[in-house]
């Protein structure tokens, strides 16, 4: 299958998501990539998240990240709350609490290509980033209103238009994607 990108970052289909998934065999790693995948965290918010366990709202299965948990200088938005999960989130989240600390954005993206070879996916433009760009176009993909998608992945119409929308998934992966995203649809 034919990779696409957005800005020389790597996009994830539904298949090369389920293989690389079924070849990350650590449970702490998975978890990790389960978390940045769903929720569409940059790395430094995943990081931060990590020793803040109080901006899971477990009840809601939402994850509050206040004014201080990203540094980017360009965000959108001052707060923002991020949700829909998937239901298997709520356990999962509440492990990785208890879970070392994560390794840096280099030795995470080194883990990503690591795993991507070995499962023989294409790891040209694999990074942190793939998990959140991936679940944004999904998303989009998927039919879920635009305003919460920009909302829950703090961005602006135009940096989603420019970015997400319109992107080349196949028929069969757009189906596998609504399909994978229905919990929130």
């Amino acid at each position: 299958m034919e990779s696409f990108f957005v800005k020389n970052t790597k996009i994830l289909t539904p298949s090369e998501y389920n293989i690389l998934l079924d070849d990350i065999n650590n449970p702490i790693q998975r978890r990790r990539f389960l978390i940045l995948f769903w929720s569409g965290m940059r790395y430094q918010e995943f990081l931060r998240f990590h020793n803040n366990p109080e901006w899971y709202l477990r009840k809601r299965n939402t994850i509050h990240l206040p004014v201080h948990s990203t540094k980017k200088m360009k965000r959108r938005q001052i707060e923002r709350y991020i949700y829909p999960l998937p239901d298997l989130m709520s356990e999962i989240i509440t492990q990785f609490f208890d879970d070392p600390k994560p390794p840096s954005l280099q030795g995470w993206n080194q883990n990503l290509k690591r795993w991507g070879a070995e499962s023989g996916i294409d790891i040209k433009g694999l990074s942190a980033k793939s998990t959140r760009k991936s679940i944004e176009s999904w998303l989009i993909v998927a039919g879920m209103p635009l305003n919460i998608v920009y909302l829950r992945q703090g961005h602006t119409e135009l940096t989603s238009l420019k970015h997400y929308q319109g992107l080349p998934f196949t028929d069969t992966e757009k189906q596998e994607i609504k399909k994978m995203l229905s919990f929130c649809l």
